[in-house]
C-alpha cells in the first residue's frame, strides 16, 4: 500500500541522499563551487517568537548581496534579535550532498551595517554593544552560534566579518549533540545589546558566505528539446468520448504527483513555522522541478492542499488557516505552474485526515475524520475553506481540477469495498471505519460546491485501483486510479469504471517495480485511460518513489515515450 505518510509528523523530514545529474543537461562533467549568496538560493527571515526583528530578507541583483529588513526593538521579548537563514535542503545545486560536512570547514561571512544599527548603544552598559553571530543547524535541528561579533560605536556605515572554523573555533553556544559533519542551516544572526531602548528600522546587508573549502556542485540541467506546450492562451480541456481534449485535440495527460517541499507545509503555515515555509519561502526550488518536469513533457501535477488538516483546521475542527500566507503560497504555486505551460489537479484532503489525532511540538496532526463524518464540521470546512478558496482561484488558468480526498478506502470498511480491515499501522489507523454514507455525502457537498462556483474546474476522487467500488455512483468528471504491483494486472479493475467515463491512472511507481515509465504509459493509454502521473517527482518520499541517481532515466524515459506517441 502506497501512502502520503511523512516519515516523521515534525517540521523536519528524513533526508534523502540525491544527485544532480539531469536527464537533459547538456553540460555534464563541468563544476563549479556554491555560492550561498546568489539569486536562486532563498533565504529566509527567522520566524521564532524570540527572533523577529527581521521581517524579509531579498536578494538585490544590483548589489549582489542580501537585503535584510529589521524592526528591531530593543528589550523586547520577540524583536531584539532577528536571523536571516538558508535552508541548504531547498538549493538545487546540493540536493546530492545533503547534508553537508562541516567539520572540516571555515566560514567567513561578511555583514554591512548602517550607522542606524551599530550606534544603538545602552546608555546604561556602554560596553555591551549591539552584535552579529554566524550560526549553524545540523539535520537534527541542533545549532551552533559562533562568538558574538561587537559593533564598533559610530555613526559611519561599517563592514565586518565575522568567522568560524569548525576545527579550531569556540562556540558562544552550541546544543548538545551537535554535528557538524551534517549541516543543514547555515545563517546570521543580528541583536540588540541587552538593556537596550532603541529602536531600529531599515536594511542590513549579508554580502558575501565564504566556505573554505569550496562545496563542488554540478551545473543545473540545460534545457532539453521542446515538447508541444498543449495550452494555448485561452485552451480548455473538455471531456468527450470517454477521452480529455484540448482546443479539439485528444490529448493524453502525462503527469506527476508532487509533494514539493513537505507534507502539509506547502501552504500556510503552523506553529513549527509562523510564517511559513512553503511555496513562497522556496519559489526558486520549484520552479527548479517545474523546469524539468516541463523539459520531459510532464502537464499535470497533482498536489495535496489540506492533507492531514495539520494546517487548516484547530483542534476543535474549524477552520483557522486559510489565511493570508496559504493563499499566497496556493496563488505562488498555480502562477509557477502556469508559466511552465502545466496545469495542476489539487487533492483537497488525504485519508490520514481520519487517523488518530497526534500532537506534535504544538501541532496537532491527523484527527479529523468529523470533517466526513459529522454535517455540521463538514459544512464548516465547506462554508470556511471550500467556497472561499474556489472564489479566491476558480478563474486561474493552471487550475484544472480538485480531487476530493486521497485514497478514502483506507477509512472504509472491507465489507463496504474498502480497505481498512487490512490497515495494520495503529498510529494511522481510525479506532473505528468511517460509513461509505459517510464518504458519499462528503463528496456530494464538495462536488456541490465546486460545480456551482465553476463547471470549468472538473471533479475527481483518487481511489486505488482494487477498491475502485467505493467512488461508484459518484458525481465525478473522471476516475482517478491509483495502481502498485501488489495489486495485480490493472485490466481486472476496469469494470468500476462507469462507460463512457474517462479515467487516468493517478499514481503509478518509479520504484519497487519491474516496470518502466513506458510500461505505465503505454498500458495505460492501450486499455483506454486517458493519462497517467507517477508518484512522485520529489525523490525519496517513500519505497515507490525514484531515488534521484535515477531521475536522468526516468524523466528521460517520459521524454521518449512521449516524442513517440505524440497527441492525435
Amino acid at each position: 500500500m502506497r501512502n502520503w505518510l511523512p516519515r516523521r509528523c515534525l517540521p523536519l523530514k528524513s533526508l534523502a541522499v540525491f544527485s544532480l545529474l539531469a536527464f537533459c543537461c547538456t553540460s555534464a562533467g563541468a563544476q563549479t563551487s556554491f555560492d550561498p549568496i546568489s539569486p536562486a538560493a532563498d533565504w529566509q527571515a527567522q520566524d521564532y517568537p524570540d527572533s523577529q526583528a527581521i521581517t524579509r530578507v531579498v536578494y538585490d541583483r544590483a548589489h549582489q548581496r542580501l537585503t535584510a529588513m529589521g524592526k528591531f526593538v530593543g528589550d523586547d521579548t520577540h524583536r531584539s534579535k532577528g536571523e536571516v537563514y538558508l535552508d541548504l535542503r531547498y538549493v538545487p545545486e546540493l540536493e546530492s550532498t545533503q547534508p553537508l560536512d562541516f567539520s572540516a570547514t571555515t566560514v567567513a561571512v561578511d555583514v554591512d551595517v548602517p550607522a542606524g544599527f551599530h550606534h544603538l548603544y545602552s546608555p546604561s552598559q556602554p560596553e555591551r554593544p549591539n552584535g552579529i553571530q554566524i550560526f549553524f543547524k545540523d539535520s537534527a535541528w541542533r545549532c551552533l552560534y559562533g562568538p558574538w561579533q561587537n559593533t564598533e560605536r559610530g555613526r559611519m556605515r561599517r563592514q565586518y566579518r565575522l568567522t568560524y572554523s569548525f576545527a579550531t573555533s569556540t562556540p558562544a553556544y552550541e546544543d548538545p549533540g551537535f554535528d557538524p559533519a551534517r549541516i543543514m542551516i547555515i545563517g546570521v544572526k543580528f541583536g540588540i545589546a541587552p538593556g537596550s531602548r532603541q529602536r531600529y528600522g531599515g536594511p542590513l546587508y549579508v554580502t558575501s558566505f565564504h566556505i573554505d573549502p569550496p562545496i563542488a556542485v554540478s551545473p543545473l540541467p540545460q534545457p532539453g528539446s521542446p515538447q508541444d506546450p498543449v495550452f494555448r492562451r485561452n485552451s480548455r480541456i473538455k471531456l468527450e468520448d470517454a477521452a480529455f481534449y484540448v482546443d479539439s485535440k485528444r490529448w493524453f495527460l502525462a503527469g506527476a504527483n508532487y509533494r514539493a517541499l513537505e507534507y502539509a507545509q506547502n501552504f500556510g503555515s503552523t506553529a513549527w513555522w509562523p510564517r511559513g515555509n512553503g511555496v513562497t519561502r522556496h519559489p526558486h526550488y520549484i520552479d527548479y522541478y517545474m523546469n524539468l518536469a516541463e523539459d520531459a513533457g510532464i502537464k499535470v501535477l497533482r498536489v495535496g492542499l489540506g492533507e492531514d488538516g495539520r494546517v487548516l483546521f484547530s483542534p476543535e475542527g474549524r477552520v483557522v488557516g486559510y489565511d493570508r500566507q496559504f493563499k499566497a503560497d496556493v496563488r505562488k504555486f498555480l502562477d509557477l505552474a502556469a508559466a511552465h505551460n502545466m496545469r495542476v489537479e489539487f487533492t483537497l484532503l488525504d485519508y490520514l485526515i481520519g487517523a488518530p489525532a497526534q500532537v506534535v511540538s504544538g501541532v496537532q496532526t491527523m484527527g479529523h475524520a468529523d470533517v466526513i463524518t459529522d454535517p455540521a464540521v463538514m459544512k464548516r470546512y465547506i462554508n470556511g475553506f471550500l467556497r472561499p478558496f474556489l472564489r479566491d482561484f476558480r478563474a486561474h488558468p493552471a487550475l484544472m481540477s480538485l480531487d476530493l480526498i486521497n485514497e478514502p478506502e483506507w477509512l472504509v470498511a472491507d465489507s463496504e469495498g474498502g480497505g481498512w480491515d487490512d490497515f495494520s499501522d495503529p498510529r494511522y489507523k481510525p479506532a473505528q471505519p468511517i460509513p461509505l454514507a459517510d464518504l458519499h455525502n462528503y463528496a456530494l457537498a464538495c462536488a456541490t460546491a465546486i460545480r456551482a462556483s465553476n463547471r470549468r474546474i472538473l471533479v475527481t476522487m483518487g481511489v486505488s485501483s482494487r477498491f475502485a467500488g467505493v467512488a461508484a455512483g459518484l458525481p465525478l468528471d473522471y476516475y482517478a486510479l491509483h495502481h502498485y504491483p501488489n495489486f495485480g494486472d490493472l485490466a481486472q479493475y476496469l469494470h468500476f469504471i462507469p462507460d463512457g467515463k474517462p479515467w487516468l491512472l493517478e499514481e503509478y511507481p518509479t520504484k519497487g517495480t519491474s516496470k518502466s515509465p513506458a510500461d505505465y504509459l503505454g498500458a495505460t493509454r492501450s486499455l483506454g485511460g486517458s493519462g497517467a502521473l507517477f508518484w512522485n517527482l520529489k525523490p525519496g518520499c517513500d519505497e515507490y518513489t525514484y531515488d534521484l541517481p535515477d531521475r536522468a532515466a526516468l524523466l528521460g524515459a517520459i521524454h521518449d515515450w512521449l516524442q513517440a506517441n505524440p497527441p492525435t
